[in-house]
């Protein structure tokens, strides 16, 4: 009698590998859906100019997954949107360092703020750009760089929170490294425990980073000393003893920690549908 077959079991790599089809296409129908809605979004700014405190009163009546993050003293700051912009981008986009190019892929976005004269900060334009990125381990996520705001004196709702995250970040920059100002990053990480205890506002989502962009981008590289090679940091986390220690020190200094899923609120959510919460 033939002996039956057997069924090979499914393993998890062909699991992971089918997850991220599906991510992939639905990247693709997220830029699709973009491209196809260009014209209508034109159409649609140039009537929301004719409608008074728009963008203001659709922040005020945002879904859960935004309002959530809006303390009340977001508000009055929030009064002065202008106008508000979430757009998809694909390709190679530079960062701030002029080192680090971020291979954006597909659903990459800048959400852009533009706010009246106000007498919280002197910004007219406060944007943020957040390029998704797949882990080591094949997982996609967004990742951001902080973004100053210019405070006017005493306006600052995020009680220099902000503040101290951009000057973490420029001085890692800086060295070009995971190195640190003790000091600067020890403050920064008792503010970030002391703001996890009460509420956060809603402009120190402007400082959130996501795994550390200074290393999971792959294109990032240091020199080795004495030898001028340059290292792919992707490549050498794999063998990095310390890289356990490098997660945990992101999670330490990370000042918005819902700042992905807010991300992603605001641009698939409360952008395209804005008409929906007026």
């Amino acid at each position: 009698m033939a002996s039956a077959s057997i069924t090979p079991p499914v393993t998890y790599e062909e699991l992971a590998e089918l997850e991220k089809e599906f991510y992939d296409v639905d990247a693709k129908l997220l830029d699709i859906e973009a491209e196809l809605k260009a014209d209508l979004y034109a159409r649609r700014t140039s009537l929301l100019e004719r409608i008074p405190h728009f963008w203001p009163i659709v922040f005020n009546q945002a879904p859960e997954e935004i309002s959530s993050y809006i303390q009340p003293s977001d508000l009055p700051a929030l009064a002065a949107l202008k106008d508000f912009h979430a757009d998809r981008f694909k390709g190679s986009s530079r960062s701030s360092n002029p080192k680090v190019t971020k291979d954006t892929g597909m659903g990459s976005v800048i959400i852009r703020f533009e706010f009246l004269e106000n007498e919280y900060f002197s910004n007219r334009i406060v944007e943020k750009s957040f390029w998704f990125h797949r882990t080591p381990s094949d997982q996609a996520e967004f990742v951001s760089e902080p973004v100053k705001i210019d405070w006017r004196p005493g306006k600052d709702l995020t009680n220099g929170l902000l503040d101290l995250a951009v000057d973490v970040w420029k001085r890692e920059l800086d060295r070009s490294e995971r190195g640190k100002d003790v000091a600067k990053y020890q403050e920064l990480v008792r503010r970030v425990v002391e703001s996890s205890q009460m509420g956060v506002s809603f402009f120190a989502w402007f400082g959130f980073r996501g795994r550390d962009s200074m290393t999971t981008i792959s294109t990032k590289t240091k020199t080795e000393k004495g030898t001028g090679e340059s290292i792919n940091r992707d490549e050498a986390a794999g063998t990095d003893p310390n890289e356990a220690d490098y997660e945990e020190a992101e999670i330490e200094r990370e000042i918005f920690p819902g700042g992905e899923e807010l991300a992603i609120a605001l641009s698939e959510d409360l952008y395209p549908n804005a008409l929906s919460y007026f």
